[in-house]
């Protein structure tokens, strides 16, 4: 089968590396783990060509109701969709323990502050709630009015760049005190380094609680995506920074599992990832197909008839083929040397344009011939034949029904990142909390 018209997948791009480019990334070392971990069992079927006939996959229903749940009267302010979110428990807790971690600070170096009398920390007074959170309420406009440091907001000196609006809300040496002691979580709770739950236990209650929250109010749409995210940060943490040469606005930082709405890159679901440590699991799955189950599981979009859509780094025929027995399809590209790929669809020499494909119960593999590049792709979602659509300049084109689908389903993530990109308010800080709790405090907005 093949198609003269004109294809493109721009998803796919992003699956294609050099063999240097993978050498360098640290997704290959994760890749090799993962690989050997899977336990790959032949299904009864085998693999068979397919052409344009094929009958495709059992239909799978969708029976989840999309879009907002709980949503304040129609005539409710900005601010109450925000407070959804921030609630008095979540605010009640970082009040408290930043209070808490202030007050420690201060016991602990009183020594030291008594040698530097002009020091901000001699000023601390507890925060309030109200007062938290017109802290975050200035955090938030600093990223509609970028500006290259936190003292420019206060900056009074220059007419033509004075904001007043800032200093009129907090003054300045207050806001970076609080800044400061920002904290999350109690650290004389600490758990000792070895404990499974230490390098997350400082953001451990804002996952919990924005997880949770993002559940509770949105249901997604039909289609949903899984993939990484990156926090840009170079500073100390608990050994979970990771370094991604593919990524163009964070190459170090830390890394997130990230489960998102496809059609609007609202994110449902987020992990922290924290190294290769417990990488093996004990049921026989790899890390990757039990991070897909985990995420589907924890949003509760098993059994809903949902489409989700991943990159080579996950898909695997054994994960395919159980999230298609929770009622839940999948498509995404595969690297050639996964176990078990139908030796048509890898070693045949293919032609520009030109796909060919087998199929083995409901789930279909399919190689396509695009110029120099030939990926591979699972999916229980789709038939084998080509499809008319258009492409992202609005034109007419003929592609495979496999590549629409994957398109349809992948880039949810990116779509929300190039979002919280374009208003985030980042600065430069020593504090790992704070890179995490922003950004996705920022979602809210």
């Amino acid at each position: 089968m093949s198609s003269d018209s004109e294809v493109d997948f721009p998803n796919l791009n992003k699956d294609i590396l050099t063999d240097e480019e993978f050498m360098d990334s640290d997704l290959d070392a994760d890749l090799s783990e993962s690989d050997e971990a899977e336990s790959f069992t032949p299904s009864a079927e085998e693999w068979r060509p397919v052409d344009d006939h094929d009958c495709g996959p059992r239909p799978v229903l969708f029976t989840a109701h999309p879009g907002p749940k709980h949503a304040p009267a129609p005539d409710a302010k900005p601010v109450d969709y925000v407070n959804l979110f921030l609630t008095d428990d979540i605010v009640n807790l970082v009040v408290n323990e930043t209070n808490k971690y202030a007050r420690q600070f201060i016991e602990d170096n009183h020594e030291n502050l008594e040698t530097t009398p002009r020091s901000r920390v001699h000023k601390w007074t507890p925060i309030s709630n109200e007062e938290f959170r017109a802290f975050l309420g200035v955090t938030m406009n600093m990223g509609l009015n970028k500006k290259p440091n936190y003292n420019a907001y206060w900056d009074s000196c220059n007419l033509s760049q004075e904001t007043p609006w800032f200093p009129v809300h907090m003054n300045r040496d207050r806001y970076q005190i609080i800044l400061k002691f920002l904290h999350f979580a109690d650290n004389t709770q600490l758990p000792d380094r070895n404990d499974i739950g230490f390098k997350l236990f400082k953001v451990q209650e804002l996952i919990k609680h924005f997880n949770a929250k993002f559940k509770y109010f949105y249901h997604p749409t039909q289609n949903v995506s899984i993939d990484e995210s990156m926090i840009g940060f170079k500073g100390k943490t608990p050994h979970i920074c990771q370094f991604m040469p593919n990524k163009r606005h964070a190459r170090f930082g830390i890394k997130m599992w990230c489960l998102s709405d496809s059609a609007n890159g609202y994110l449902c679901q987020f992990e922290i990832y924290e190294g290769s440590q417990g990488r093996r699991i004990g049921n026989g799955r790899s890390y990757t197909h039990e991070l897909i189950i985990r995420l589907m599981t924890a949003a509760g979009l098993l059994n809903r008839g949902h489409h989700l859509g991943i990159d080579n780094f996950f898909t695997s025929i054994e994960l395919l083929e159980e999230l298609f027995t929770e009622n839940t399809t999948a498509t995404g590209t595969v690297r050639s040397n996964r176990k078990g790929l139908p030796d048509v669809c890898v070693k045949t020499k293919l032609k520009n344009k030109e796909l060919i494909a087998a199929r083995k119960g409901n789930l279909l593999c399919l190689a396509y011939q695009d110029k120099s590049r030939k990926p591979i792709l699972l999916s229980t979602a789709s038939k084998a034949g080509l499809i008319d659509t258009v492409n992202n300049r609005k034109q007419p084109v003929t592609r495979p029904a496999v590549i629409h689908a994957y398109n349809q389903a992948m880039g949810g993530v990116d779509l929300g990142d190039e979002k919280l990109y374009m208003y985030m308010a980042e600065r430069r800080s020593l504090k790992w909390t704070n890179k995490v709790f922003f950004p996705y405090l920022e979602e809210l907005f």
